[in-house]
């Protein structure tokens, strides 16, 4: 009798379970549907297939987000959602319109794919602002003043691939705040760059169906990020030096140089530390880690007030480059210094750095006493050649100092002698 009440109990929970499964496939599928209307004809959303997986995640394969007024299309392979619980997965707000902050949350990305269509390129274009970052950037890199979406093109990127995950969950929640946030996430831009994060916020807003109360700023306690190179450095690299017309040596020297000229006329000057590290960050392969737990009281605002020893210390600031500390980057760093900062262009470059081409000028004989100690060029009617130092002039001759392998020696020339007359100069 027992068992044949625990059979039909075990039997009633995997028909419960099943429903509730089923149930879970269709409202997943309800609410992507219901995307799709809202987004009307300005979006159009599209996907392959739809699941509840038996972790309780939403695994979307297939997706596709358009744009027809821009002609922007992003295809993605799979987008998958990870909430605490089914129920927040699939409902993510209560009965009064309230969207919370569920207790844990994940969103993976594999191969969202966004190609640089005519249209994207040419938004870009029409919003990119240089700046002094992307013009530091440049130096060295032939005539480019900065680099941008044309130069990305040109290095042959011809659409943004990303990969990721982003997770975070919440602690104990007093009323509307909730007491402190953890999250992480971890990006790949395909043969770019790998981005990782690490944050730690708290007094957040719980409810944020209403962005008026976001006068209620969070609080950043940690944040970390690390940068690694996937092949970024090796294109810019190789696409600066064809600029150039140089080898990759060449202008890897040159491009250090000139950051470190431009960043020292706004008095920020770069130790021969900073050089060596600048160089490794512009390897292939580089990494980079930047980490920061402020004190207690810190405000961003006043961000333009430290000095850089300053700054390290009310940030908790640590700042490595493939696993060395980085140390004081600047003497007498200040980041309200930047904007003192003045990059050559490519032309006033050339022109600060050209050398003088020296040749054989015609002058009037006339003037020759002008020309004492220049190197001059004497050609006689009969066609001979003379060349020296102008040593002396008087009306009927000059006098040349004419260098050979064994020495010098004078030459009187009378001027009746001289067809034309050439200063280098």
């Amino acid at each position: 009798m027992k068992s044949s009440m625990m059979l039909k109990v075990i039997g009633f929970l995997f028909v419960l379970s099943i429903s509730f499964y089923l149930f879970a496939q269709w409202q997943l599928k309800a609410n992507l549907d219901q995307l799709i209307i809202d987004s009307g004809k300005d979006i159009e959303i599209s996907y392959d297939s739809a699941r509840v997986t038996l972790v309780g995640t939403a695994l979307i394969r297939g997706s596709s987000l358009y744009i027809p007024a821009l002609n922007i299309q992003i295809a993605v392979d799979e987008v998958e959602f990870g909430a605490s619980s089914i129920i927040d997965l699939l409902f993510g707000s209560d009965s009064s319109g309230k969207y919370s902050i569920p207790e844990q949350l994940t969103l993976r990305l594999k191969n969202a794919n966004l190609p640089l269509s005519t249209t994207l390129v040419s938004m870009i274009k029409s919003v990119e602002q240089p700046s002094h970052l992307s013009a530091l950037e440049a130096s060295g890199c032939g005539q480019k003043t900065h680099i941008g979406i044309d130069e990305y093109l040109a290095m042959g990127y011809q659409s943004v691939n990303v990969s990721g995950e982003f997770t975070f969950e919440k602690s104990a929640e007093v009323g509307d705040i909730i007491s402190k946030i953890s999250g992480s996430a971890h990006l790949d831009i395909t043969d770019m760059t790998r981005f990782n994060y690490q944050f730690e916020l708290s007094n957040i807003l719980n409810d944020f169906s209403d962005f008026s109360q976001f006068e209620l700023m969070p609080t950043l306690d940690y944040f970390a990020m690390d940068i690694t190179d996937l092949g970024y450095n090796f294109r810019k690299n190789t696409y600066c030096a064809e600029q150039e017309k140089t080898t990759i040596a060449l202008y890897t020297d040159n491009h250090i140089k000139l950051v470190g000229d431009a960043l020292k006329s706004a008095k920020l000057n770069m130790s021969d530390d900073i050089k060596r590290t600048y160089r490794e960050l512009l390897q292939p392969g580089s990494t980079v880690h930047f980490s920061i737990s402020p004190q207690a009281g810190f405000s961003f605002d006043s961000l333009f007030h430290y000095n850089e020893q300053e700054l390290r210390e009310v940030l908790g600031l640590e700042l490595k480059v493939n696993n060395f500390d980085l140390p004081t980057i600047f003497d007498g760093w200040q980041l309200n210094k930047f904007d003192k900062v003045v990059v050559l262009s490519p032309k006033e470059i050339a022109k600060k750095n050209r050398i003088k081409r020296y040749k054989y000028y015609l002058k009037p004989l006339v003037n020759a006493n002008r020309y004492i100690s220049k190197q001059v060029k004497i050609v006689k009617p009969n066609g001979v050649v003379l060349e020296g130092r102008l040593d002396a002039v008087n009306k009927e001759s000059i006098r040349l100092l004419i260098s050979y392998q064994q020495g010098t020696s004078e030459g009187e020339i009378d001027k009746d002698q001289i067809d034309s007359f050439y200063v280098y100069q």
